[in-house]
């Protein structure tokens, strides 16, 4: 049996239940922006960057590299599971969170932060510094980000019952092949 067969299913199975995870978080976003008037406006504002975050980092962990004790396949390549075969819609959204993922969440990338020093005469000191905060709602189109987490859990669920099904059979579980 594959070493390399089992490590892929376990990353494709834990790849699936994030998509879900990041299906939740995308309807709990919906939930919080129901209840506007439960928070101010800036504490609205950052549970929603709060939300798109989690989603983010959730959505992005698979197609990084990660620790897996070599028990799982170290990221998941979307071409082995032509996760996005007759879709680069979805392909370019993909790219473009991991992007968002790399440059603004996980790291302060001068795209997304930059600063400057200017004069100021309302400052006591006659300067300051300008900087951007990153508007996450305008970097990502939810109802877009929703239907590629809806793409994804199939394509990818659809991959983790196929990985398992074979596996199945290599074990000598059942007598099918798929």
């Amino acid at each position: 049996m594959s070493q390399e067969k089992q490590k892929l299913a376990h990353k494709v199975f834990l790849a699936a239940r994030d998509m879900g995870e990041v299906g939740d978080y995308l309807w709990s976003l919906r939930e919080v922006e129901k209840n506007l008037g439960n928070l101010s406006k800036y504490r609205l504002k950052k549970a929603k960057d709060a939300i798109i975050i989690a989603s983010i980092v959730v959505y992005a962990r698979h197609f990084k590299k990660t620790l897996s004790n070599g028990n799982a396949s170290k990221w998941l390549n979307a071409n082995e599971i032509n996760l996005f075969d007759g879709r680069p819609d979805l392909a370019e959204l993909h790219e473009k969170i991991l992007e968002i993922r790399d440059q603004a969440v996980a790291h302060a990338d001068w795209t997304y932060y930059p600063t400057s020093l200017v004069q100021s005469a309302d400052d006591c000191l006659g300067f300051s510094r300008e900087f951007n905060r990153v508007d996450y709602m305008q970097l990502i189109d939810v109802s877009k980000f929703q239907a590629l987490i809806d793409h994804n859990w199939k394509v990818i669920s659809d991959s983790a019952c196929y990985q398992d099904f074979n596996l199945a059979n290599e074990f000598g579980w059942c007598d099918n092949k798929f």
